[in-house]
């Protein structure tokens, strides 16, 4: 009976684990304050697809929005700026992504 409780114990302890980890890369995502520079179209195709691959990797369909010119401001906007810098990421918005 101890056995099973110890195995019980350890996979919950486990579980908490994984749930701080993922929290924590959560919260480092959304305090993220980077360069509205990257969101310009003018820069070689290249550089563009690079941006994309590095900053949504483990999404493929974002990455195939990223590359998207009508939407590659966007989402550079989204990932250099995070949730809890809106006021940054709007801003963005509107210098980057609006009609010059």
């Amino acid at each position: 009976m101890q056995i099973i409780h110890n195995l019980a114990t350890r996979d919950t302890k486990s579980n908490l684990d994984m749930i701080r980890i993922k929290t924590a890369v959560q919260a480092v995502k959304a305090a993220v304050v980077g360069d509205q520079a990257h969101c310009t179209l003018e820069q070689e195709k290249q550089d563009i697809e690079d941006y994309c691959y590095n900053h949504y990797k483990d999404n493929p369909d974002a990455i195939s929005d990223c590359m998207d010119p009508a939407q590659f401001c966007f989402k550079c906007c989204d990932s250099e700026f995070g949730a809890f810098h809106i006021n940054l990421r709007d801003k963005c918005y509107q210098e980057m992504c609006g009609p010059k």
